[in-house]
């Protein structure tokens, strides 16, 4: 079962199966031998999960208000994991940019130390079980989703669903634009993710999404980038056993910031073509797809205008 609601069901029963079908999946990635591997997937998984309680949400507050607080706090714990992995990426593709900055001893030191600290991590995760403890936090999410109260939704409705979403994200990108600090940067980056979950989901009512959801994707992954380098300065900063590689940090710290800026340039391009049209627009944009996909005919002129802008 993909993330997508199907053409020939009610939509938001859809959204309830998806998202049972997400944790079931979610819940399996962190069992068995391969469970650190999984916890990149099942991370995913849960912001999925979360993405169509928003969605759900826009319609009605439903009684799920427990397994939002419950999704947010695995959520909370696949997130630390997470990040000691993706410190190590950001490391590396560093040092892939600007191999002559640091000696070869220099960079193996310090990637030494940040894989310690993954090491350390995993281990304890491990000792505490909170991997298997995620697991059946996740698998009690999915039964009672079972029993969620979720509103009848109409197809037509959905543009103005996933409008909240893009305005969303247009003015998420319009306070992180303003000062680029980095928690309205990364604010930004959840938006988006958010927006383009959503357009997943309608990917299989209106296959012409397609673009854009593309874009989207490329999007998030440089402002994913953008934040992991972040955590990455930051860990570096605050970790005792690198200070006393003072000057090396320092121009690892210079280019990983430099790195950063032409990463974010890039990212505020792309955003702001992505989200150069109004809300309203957006929703009519969608509305066409829809009507196109439900009817098998080839959008407009106007429409595909439309969609030049994003």
């Amino acid at each position: 079962m993909a993330y997508v609601v199907r053409s020939n069901r009610q939509v938001g029963e859809e959204f309830r199966h998806v998202a049972r079908q997400e944790l079931r999946r979610a819940a399996a990635s962190l069992r068995g031998p391969a469970a650190e591997r999984g916890v990149h997937e099942a991370r995913k998984r849960v912001k999925k999960v979360r993405a169509v309680l928003k969605l759900l949400d826009e319609v009605r507050n439903g009684r799920w208000t427990k397994d939002r607080r419950r999704l947010r706090k695995a959520g909370r714990t696949l997130s630390g994991l997470r990040d000691a992995d993706a410190i190590i990426e950001a490391f590396d593709k560093v040092r892939t940019q600007y191999p002559d900055r640091l000696s070869e001893h220099s960079y193996a030191a310090i990637r030494r130390q940040l894989t310690n600290k993954r090491t350390q991590a995993i281990s304890q995760a491990s000792h505490e079980n909170h991997l298997k403890r995620t697991a059946r936090q996740l698998e009690r999410i999915r039964r009672s989703a079972k029993g969620w109260r979720v509103p009848s939704i109409r197809k037509p409705s959905l543009p103005d669903l996933v409008r909240q979403s893009f305005r969303a994200s247009r003015k998420a990108m319009e306070i992180a634009a303003a000062g680029e600090e980095p928690g309205d940067v990364h604010d930004w980056r959840k938006r988006v993710k958010t927006l383009w979950y959503h357009l997943r989901l309608l990917q299989a009512l209106a296959p012409d999404l397609d673009a854009r959801i593309g874009r989207l994707k490329s999007l998030e992954t440089l402002l994913g980038e953008d934040h992991n380098l972040e955590v990455l300065c930051t860990t570096i900063a605050g970790d005792r056993a690198l200070q006393g590689r003072g000057s090396d940090l320092q121009r690892f710290t210079s280019a990983a910031r430099r790195y950063q800026a032409a990463l974010r340039r890039q990212a505020f391009a792309l955003g702001r073509r992505l989200h150069a049209e109004t809300s309203k627009d957006f929703s009519r944009w969608v509305r066409q797809r829809l009507m196109a996909g439900r009817t098998g005919r080839t959008p407009s002129p106007e429409s595909e205008a439309a969609r030049a802008t994003a």
